[in-house]
């Protein structure tokens, strides 16, 4: 029994450190693949970031599914050894319909004091300063975008990345 063990321990180990291991979703989750990861690739986000970058753990997280609703989440952050570091994220929240979308997206944005801007693609947007994030709404999605660092937000950066992914969200 303890041969066993052992070897599942090493197989386990094997396969996660070569970053192959796909963990099973948590309960309550649908087996969907990671829809922000399929919109915010690696390539994207070196194209933003302009520099070589590394994928979040999130990426192979399948979507959390609940009812109507799911939730999926991307992010790269720049190779470095510095403690801080440039990075870029990609939140999308997923609801039962555009209308309900819309109040969500309305009460966040009071809630944050968000600014409104305007940004092709998006039914409405607004920016906030903490978090600084660009936040859309399209459809029956909310999409919250990050890219720089918490002292030194990439708004153009954002932007960049809505350019590119908001054509592919749909309903």
């Amino acid at each position: 029994m303890n041969k066993t063990i052992l070897a599942a321990v090493a197989a386990l180990t094997l396969t996660a450190g070569a970053n192959l291991a796909i963990a099973a979703p948590p309960a309550g989750t649908a087996a969907s693949p990671n829809r922000a990861a399929e919109l915010l690739t690696q390539s994207l986000a070196e194209k933003v970031l302009n520099a070589a970058c590394d994928p979040s753990n999130d990426n192979i997280l399948a979507d959390t599914k609940s009812g109507t609703t799911w939730v999926s989440r991307a992010s790269y952050q720049v190779r470095s050894t510095q403690p801080v570091v440039p990075q870029v994220g990609l939140f999308i929240r997923h609801v039962g319909s555009p209308s309900e979308a819309e109040n969500a997206f309305a009460t966040q944005k009071a809630s944050q004091q968000g600014v409104d801007v305007s940004i092709q693609g998006a039914t409405k947007a607004y920016r906030t300063k903490t978090p600084a994030q660009l936040n859309l709404l399209k459809g029956s999605n909310l999409v919250m975008i990050t890219a720089g660092t918490v002292k030194a937000p990439d708004n153009y950066g954002q932007e960049k990345v809505a350019k590119e992914v908001l054509p592919k969200i749909t309903d």
